[in-house]
């Protein structure tokens, strides 16, 4: 099923006209918060060596801090200091 969840997740990508080529898939990556359920991601400069963004999807977050039910969620966190570093030295 992950395989397959990933391969439909290729496709999209490829649908929307992005550069599929350019994303790099690393099966040893995670994000070390339990929390996470399903997809977990990183978004990074080219050659950069430090995420720009990372978040991923958490169905069981909500029930871990009390909810009595589960409550699907996807959430990300960005690095404005990191994406500023590198506008200034674009310029």
């Amino acid at each position: 099923a992950a395989l397959d969840n990933f391969s439909a997740r290729a496709k999209s990508i490829e649908a929307l006209g992005l550069p599929s080529a350019k994303i790099r898939y690393d099966a040893a990556f995670g994000r070390p918060l339990d929390y996470y359920t399903g997809l977990v991601f990183e978004i990074a400069a080219e050659n950069g060596d430090r995420p720009l963004a990372g978040g991923g999807r958490y169905d069981r977050l909500l029930t871990l801090l009390g909810a009595k039910t589960p409550i699907p969620g996807v959430g990300f966190s960005v690095w404005l200091d990191r994406i500023e570093a590198l506008r200034e030295k674009a310029q």
